[in-house]
């Protein structure tokens, strides 16, 4: 995300930009997310594609994914650079939890079926319906 905001503020304009990357998964989500009947509750994911959309109105831009720990220039010091923010303090809107929308909501579901199952077979009566 952040390549992208520097190159579109850089007012670059018909250049052909490939971006790298060596995150199979960003890449997979990204093209996911192009998808005219896809749902995406990423706000980064919508974000970037937002980013890349505004980028490529005037440029040419793709996306290429590189293999990781390969020697190939920049990916090695990208790296270097996530794991540093990955092991920075949290900097962002509070509160923040370590999992997914989706992992809350299956959660969620999965106790809202077994407290039903609880009460259908705790329930009194009701000899015919069950």
């Amino acid at each position: 995300m952040q390549c992208i905001c520097v190159l579109y503020l850089c007012d670059e304009v018909n250049a052909s930009i490939a971006i790298c990357s060596d995150s199979q998964t960003a890449l997979k989500a990204l093209a996911a997310a192009n998808l005219a009947a896809a749902k995406t509750t990423s706000q980064l994911v919508l974000e970037t594609m937002k980013a890349l959309t505004e980028l490529s109105i005037h440029n040419c831009v793709r996306l290429l994914w590189v293999p990781g720990h390969s020697d190939i220039v920049g990916n090695e010091e990208a790296d270097k650079l996530a794991k540093q923010a990955a092991a920075a303090e949290y900097i962002g809107p509070e509160p923040a939890f370590g999992f997914s929308t989706i992992a809350v909501r299956s959660k969620v579901q999965q106790w809202a079926h077994i407290e039903r199952n609880k009460h259908w077979f705790d329930t009194e009566g009701c000899r015919q319906a069950k």
